[in-house]
Formats: structure tokens, C-alpha cells, sequence
């Protein structure tokens, strides 16, 4: 199945750019979609650097950065009721300007199917991963100060989750969450989950893998690396979800290995 890019980006314009030219060499049958993200100042700047590479450009309306960290889903909607609805496509690989790949997405997704959703550190939340996590933890919670922006979306919004997804649909059991570096979306997914209420209120890593769940959409499942949860073992890994550059040596290992990773997060630089 041919898969189309939405390229994610809000900074470092060089960068973006190597990227852009690295998927377009690596995916030339795919469309690349741009969304933008922040700040409206730079929007000409950037619309201008990268229509070359672009199929379109869309900036997302809110201007709140924090807003769109914590709840990137509910803009995804919003460039599907504005842009993505009405473009011939089905599924979109999710690309973020600090993800390199070296292969095609079509080639590294070989085998997924049509309608078919791909969440990256996909699993379900257990006791031991609750206790864990800072979005469901109820040590984390108390010990974050109230002024932090963060503590309305963690453990007291987890509950009130679930206890609307018991209330509407029945559903009891363990509830799964992703960790987002890369992602495929399939559109019907946005079909339906844009008539959903209250999608402001909880948070994005559990909500959308419980409601493609819920949706009966299958689950494309593939190995990429993206199993670290920690610090410790993100740095032994091609892709992680904090802030841990991967090395520029460990890039260039895996890529002398037949068998090795060929697709890294996060990478800060350009890649010549």
C-alpha cells in the first residue's frame, strides 16, 4: 500500500529542508503534506523555503505551543476537516522534522494493510507501567506542584477517562497507550474520531490508541526499536521519545548492516 508523509515541523529550517529532500528521494511516488506548527511569524518564511518540497502547506490556527504538545491530536483533526478529508489519500506516515529515515516508508511499513493503524511503543497499561508513567502515576501526581501546566492532564484525568470510556462503551479492560515518535494513520480513523466529544480533555497516548481500539481499526505491529521507556536504555536505541539525540556513529553503524535499523529519532542536524 503506497503511504503518503505528513511532514511535522516548527523549527530549524535547514534541518527541515535536509529532510524534506531526504523523503522525497526516498519516497519519490508519495505525497509530502507540510503542517506547521508555530510561530505565525515564520509561517512566510517557511511556506517559502519548503514549497519546492511540499505537496501543501497548512499552519495549524492555535498559537499556543503548550497546547499543541499536550494535545497534537485535536490539530491533526483539524487539518483533516481542512485539508486532509478533501486530498485523494488514504494513510499518512506522521514525520517529524527530528525523525531521519533511510528507506521508504513504504518499504519500512512493507505489508501493512489498508485502514490498518501503526502506533509506535504501543502496550497496555498494567499496574506496574501505571505506577510508572507520569501520565497515570498517582505518586507523580502528588508530587507535582500545582502551578505546573502539566498536572490537569495527568492521574485524575486518567481516571475520568476511564471511567467515561466504562460509562459509554462498556470498555474495562487494561487500557493501551503509544508513545509518539513516528506513527501511520489511517483516515478512516479521523472519520470517526472527529465527532468525538471531550477530545481536549484527556491525553493524547492513551486516548487515541483506546479509541482506534474502540473503533475496531487492526493494529499494524513491527518492530522499529521504539521499546525503551528509559533514559538508561533509550541511548542504546535507534528510536526513543525524549529529548536523547541519537548518535551520528550509531546512525552510520546500523546503516553498514544489512540488517540494521533505518530509522532514527531524534536526530538534530542535518544528514549529508
Amino acid at each position: 500500500m503506497k503511504l503518503d508523509i505528513l511532514f511535522w515541523f516548527y523549527k530549524e529550517i535547514d534541518i527541515c529542508k535536509n529532510r524534506l529532500q531526504m523523503l522525497k528521494k526516498n519516497n519519490p511516488n508519495s505525497k509530502i503534506y507540510g503542517l506547521y506548527w508555530w510561530p505565525h511569524k515564520d509561517k512566510d518564511l517557511f511556506e517559502n523555503e519548503l514549497k519546492n518540497y511540499l505537496d501543501d502547506f497548512y499552519e495549524i490556527k492555535e498559537q499556543d505551543s503548550f497546547q499543541k504538545w499536550i494535545h497534537w491530536d485535536i490539530y491533526l483533526v483539524e487539518w483533516y476537516i481542512n485539508k486532509w478529508q478533501y486530498l485523494s489519500l488514504e494513510s499518512i506516515v506522521i514525520a517529524q522534522w527530528d525523525l531521519v529515515a533511510f528507506q521508504s516508508f513504504d518499504r519500512l511499513f512493507d505489508g501493512i494493510k489498508e485502514d490498518q493503524i501503526y502506533l509506535p511503543h504501543y502496550g497496555l497499561i498494567d499496574k506496574e507501567f501505571e505506577d510508572e508513567w507520569r501520565w497515570t502515576s498517582a505518586t507523580k501526581f502528588e508530587n507535582t506542584k500545582n502551578n505546573n501546566p502539566t498536572k490537569p492532564h495527568m492521574r485524575q484525568n486518567y481516571l475520568s477517562f476511564k471511567e467515561i470510556i466504562y460509562d459509554k462503551f462498556w470498555y474495562k479492560d487494561l487500557l493501551p497507550f503509544c508513545i509518539f515518535t513516528v506513527a501511520v494513520l489511517p483516515k478512516v480513523f479521523f472519520e470517526k474520531y472527529q465527532f468525538i466529544e471531550n477530545k481536549e480533555v484527556w491525553f493524547l497516548e492513551y486516548k487515541i490508541p483506546t479509541y482506534a481500539n474502540l473503533f475496531e481499526i487492526e493494529l499494524f505491529q513491527k518492530d522499529f526499536g521504539e521499546r525503551a521507556q528509559t533514559k538508561e536504555e533509550a541511548s542504546s536505541m535507534p528510536i526513543n521519545a525524549f529529548p536523547i539525540e541519537i548518535k551520528k556513529k550509531y546512525i552510520q553503524s546500523q546503516l553498514k548492516n544489512p540488517n540494521g535499523w533505518r530509522m532514527f529519532h531524534p536526530y538534530y542536524k542535518t544528514f549529508e
